[in-house]
């Protein structure tokens, strides 16, 4: 299967306890909200169908992407972690007729993340056919991650805090890693903007 066969999940129901507000509203010194730029990215990476998973700001989320491309789901159990919308956006992937390749796991809170990143791992991907590749930010990994489709029951079985580590861990030793060190500055709360070296 060809590459452009990517679907991309993007994660956007939690409810930014420590951020005070709703951060994927957040603008950019682009002019684009941090959903508007990961919703970006991923379109521009070739990414076909980007599925937004909704929750805590559902309204808000739908208001800030209105007119976009993007499949919408609800995730209904969005507080009980990142675990269950995962599994939601994994569920929909599968009920799709379209035949996909391999599909991202994207967190909406990373303004670095850009597209030459994800089509890096999508010719990688192409190349060694491996059940994943996660990102390297250096001292520690995290999303994105490119999972083979294959992968896709089991993240749909998923719940709790703990996210694709599981899963990840079970084929670790498959796993391909892509550097991504823009990666360690994710906002979880307002002062981390202050070492986002775009701001």
């Amino acid at each position: 299967m060809a590459i452009r066969n990517t679907a991309a999940i993007v994660l956007a129901a939690g409810q930014s306890k420590r951020y005070g507000s709703n951060k994927l509203l957040r603008h950019l010194p682009t002019g684009k909200t941090l959903i508007g730029h990961t919703v970006d990215v991923a379109e521009a990476a070739g990414c076909d169908p980007i599925i937004v998973v909704t929750g805590a700001f559902e309204t808000e989320v739908r208001q800030a992407l209105a007119g976009r491309k993007v499949v919408f789901v609800f995730n209904e159990n969005w507080a009980k972690g990142m675990g269950s919308s995962i599994a939601r956006g994994a569920k929909e992937l599968m009920n799709l007729s379209k035949p996909l390749a391999a599909f991202f796991i994207l967190v909406a809170d990373q303004p670095g993340l850009h597209s030459d990143l994800l089509r890096k791992m999508m010719t990688r991907f192409e190349a060694h056919s491996p059940p994943a590749i996660r990102c390297n930010y250096g001292e520690s990994w995290g999303p994105p991650v490119l999972f083979s489709i294959s992968l896709a029951k089991e993240l749909s079985q998923l719940s709790g805090e703990q996210g694709a580590r599981s899963v990840l861990k079970k084929h670790k030793e498959k796993v391909l890693e892509e550097p991504f060190p823009e990666g360690k500055h994710d906002i979880d709360k307002p002062d981390d903007w202050k070492v986002f070296p775009g701001r």
